[in-house]
């Protein structure tokens, strides 16, 4: 909406007592004649809405129609309301009256601006927005600082996005305010200060291994969450900055470019905003790099017990809290201990990312690269194990299927996608426990042929693997023996094991972003956030006044001596 440069004007004389005036547009069929004042914006329905005032009261009402865009004082209408003398007007998104009242003593223009990030949505003008900060120059390392510290911080008082939401105002601010080549610095810093809290944080974290590989003792699952959340936290904020700076920004500098009459070079903007996005996407790698290896630190010493527990077994722990209890519901399948403790693990890693408030997409993505790692790490054990006399059964099989499940199970209620992408995943380790699982009757019936057409996710030397340690072996060994065009392939043992580095990156959603530009913030805990800021800059501000006060004293005094000492000298002589 762009804002008229001078107000209409709505006076209560123009109102008949005893009438309603109905404002609207001109119907399709050129109706008109139920409208009193026709506007011709296409966002004005034909009876868009009416005023009325009352002979007894002198009230006059502003009632809006249903699905019409009325506002007044900036405050969207969806019932009636009494007017005010000097109550701004907005109808659709081309119209703004003023409300007069000549029978009123004063005429007072109460306009409430919504608290918006970036531009206004209803002005487009950034200096009208609350949600902005006002520094110098000079403040900027030590506001940054700043920041970094407070979303650092474990406190629950501060919002997950604090430090984004923060970033994000200064980086808008310096914008509108400070040249190009600044706000290049501002993102310098930013990414400098936040690669090296996760630096620290990884540091820490490779300290705290360190101390439990020398007691022998693996990393717990408190110690798994404490770690990782400064490491999810800034993975959510930086993801948040990566879309802001991509796709935010060139907003913002659009707007100043406009307003500055085109004096900027676009083509030169455009090399700045794609270093921007370079910067920015550089740190949210960092981050996420530093992140993904934690939770196998905690996975790998309690993955191998699914391999060798019993769901089935009377003794076995009876239900898991939450979706695996559910899924079970009162049969005899139990949830043994072992498989317990991997679902705790990633119950307790999903309810990290949502209070780190990573974007649903991201977070998917990364529970699913664990299921990747669950693959790759049970695979491998099955296959090394197969020496094992009498490892490769029906009835081991059996176990480890329902086990298997029991994790699937979770996946599938964990979030959107992510069931599907679990299935993905793991599903070299599913054939091979499917093959295992087969009753060996049917088994010994099926050609070599057969089985690698049945189990296309295995790989030759993989399956050959398989059946040659399978136990009770086949009486007819040439059953499964390789085709002649495999056989070579079959017995290259260096293909058995899975690779730990097939893993797909991880994809950017391209929506569902928290910060975005003419999107109300309604959480009043970042407002907070926002304003204990400005008192922080507020307090940097007046201490630079001192600063240079003070610094400029001796100077006063020491001038103040000279012409002390000038003065008694010519009284000397």
């Amino acid at each position: 909406m762009t804002l008229l440069p001078d107000y209409q004007w709505i006076t209560s004389e123009q109102l008949p007592r005893t009438h309603i005036i109905v404002i609207g547009r001109r119907g399709d069929n050129g109706e008109g004649s139920k409208t009193d004042i026709l506007l011709y914006a296409s966002d004005i329905l034909p009876k868009h809405c009416c005023f009325s005032r009352h002979n007894d009261t002198r009230s006059t009402i502003l009632r809006p129609s249903q699905s019409a865009m009325v506002t007044r004082n900036g405050e969207v209408l969806r019932k009636e309301v009494e007017l005010s003398p000097g109550d701004v007007i907005g109808l659709g998104q081309r119209y703004l009256f003023l409300f007069k009242d000549p029978s009123a003593v004063t005429h007072k223009v109460t306009w409430t601006y919504p608290e918006y990030l970036g531009l206004c949505s209803l002005c487009r003008h950034y200096a009208q927005c609350h949600l902005t900060v006002n520094y110098e120059r000079e403040l900027e390392d030590r506001i940054v600082k700043e920041i970094i510290v407070t979303g650092t911080s474990n406190s629950k008082d501060i919002p997950a996005m604090t430090a984004a939401f923060l970033l994000c105002v200064c980086v808008q601010y310096s914008a509108v305010h400070f040249n190009i080549s600044d706000l290049r610095r501002l993102l310098l810093l930013i990414a400098s200060g936040v690669q090296s809290t996760m630096w620290v944080s990884h540091s820490e974290n490779d300290l705290r291994r360190c101390s439990n590989l020398r007691e022998l003792q693996p990393l717990s699952l408190e110690e798994l969450i404490s770690g990782l959340r400064p490491l999810v936290m800034w993975m959510s904020n930086s993801l948040e900055l990566l879309y802001f700076i991509q796709h935010q920004l060139p907003l913002i500098l659009d707007w100043r470019t406009r307003k500055e009459q085109g004096q900027d070079d676009e083509e030169r903007e455009d090399e700045e905003n794609s270093e921007e996005e370079k910067l920015a996407r550089s740190l949210f790698t960092s981050v996420t790099i530093t992140s993904l290896p934690l939770s196998h630190q905690v996975l790998y010493p309690i993955l191998p017990g699914l391999l060798d527990c019993n769901p089935f077994r009377d003794n076995a722990e009876q239900h898991t809290p939450g979706l695996a209890a559910r899924v079970l519901g009162s049969g005899r399948l139990r949830v043994p201990g072992e498989a317990r403790r991997v679902l705790e693990v990633l119950t307790e890693t999903r309810q990290l990312l949502q209070d780190c408030q990573l974007h649903l997409e991201i977070s998917s993505q990364l529970l699913a690269y664990l299921f990747y790692f669950i693959n790759a790490s049970l695979f491998n054990t099955l296959m090394e194990r197969g020496s094992e006399a009498g490892f490769y059964h029906w009835s081991r099989g059996v176990c480890i299927r329902a086990n298997l499940d029991l994790l699937l199970d979770w996946a599938l209620g964990a979030g959107p996608g992510l069931g599907q992408m679990a299935l993905e995943y793991t599903h070299t380790l599913s054939s091979a426990v499917n093959l295992l699982a087969t009753p060996r009757e049917n088994l010994l019936q099926t050609s070599w042929a057969s089985l690698r057409s049945d189990y296309p996710a295995l790989s030759p030397a993989q399956l050959n693997h398989l059946l040659s340690l399978y136990s009770p072996a086949s009486p007819c060994p040439h059953t499964w023996a390789p085709s002649a065009q495999e056989q070579a392939a079959a017995h290259r043992t260096a293909e058995i094991l899975e690779s730990f580095d097939t893993h797909h990156p991880l994809v950017l959603p391209g929506g569902g972003y928290q910060l975005q530009l003419r999107r109300a913030v309604t959480d009043s805990a970042l407002r907070k956030q926002l304003d204990r800021l400005k008192e922080f800059i507020s307090t940097l501000s007046d201490s630079n006044s001192i600063g240079d006060t003070t610094n400029g004293k001796p100077q006063v005094e020491k001038r103040k001596r000279e012409t002390l000492l000038f003065s008694l000298f010519i009284i000397l002589r």
